[in-house]
């Protein structure tokens, strides 16, 4: 979205909640990891999950957002569905239709994507230790935002703190 430049603290407050608004729209995101995920075929998942979601309609619902890094490289290629926060690993375009049924469309986990933890799958990023036991600051955004979209990061309030100082 080509955007004025922000004058004041006034305008990047307007554009902050106009764009979160503008998300609001989507009643699902698809968080796919294009990083170190990317070599092992991230693009194809993404490409696949469009082209699905336009055929069955619901491209309007469901935002496809490329990511930085979500975590656990090791299960790449790497996704989290929000609202529902399940994180999925080793993600195939084959998986794409599943994925659309069983969770974008209905709330329930695929279970066999999911990270496994003392022999039971943990679908839930909250869930997954290696997540619960940290507390992100500086990169609390990373594998939230598309790194490419500064919208993204506005939407978030990335700026406004910044603005503030500034003004």
């Amino acid at each position: 979205m080509s955007q004025p430049k922000i004058r004041s603290l006034k305008a990047i407050e307007q554009l902050h909640r106009q764009l979160q608004d503008d998300a609001g729209k989507h009643t699902t995101r698809v968080l796919i990891c294009m990083t170190g995920c990317r070599a092992l075929g991230a693009a194809d998942v993404a490409a696949k999950f469009r082209e699905r979601l336009d055929v069955l309609g619901l491209a309007d619902e469901v935002a496809i957002v490329h990511t930085g890094c979500i975590g656990l490289c090791a299960k790449a290629p790497v996704m989290l569905i929000e609202p529902d926060n399940f994180l999925y690993g080793g993600v195939t375009p084959d998986d794409v239709d599943e994925i659309i049924e069983r969770t974008i469309r209905n709330h329930v986990p695929v279970e066999r994507l999911a990270v496994v933890q003392n022999g039971h799958p943990q679908p839930r990023i909250e869930d997954v230790s290696f997540y619960n036991k940290q507390r992100r600051l500086v990169l609390e955004n990373c594998g939230r935002i598309d790194p490419r979209e500064i919208d993204h990061a506005i939407e978030r309030g990335t700026y406004v703190t910044t603005v503030k100082v500034l003004a």
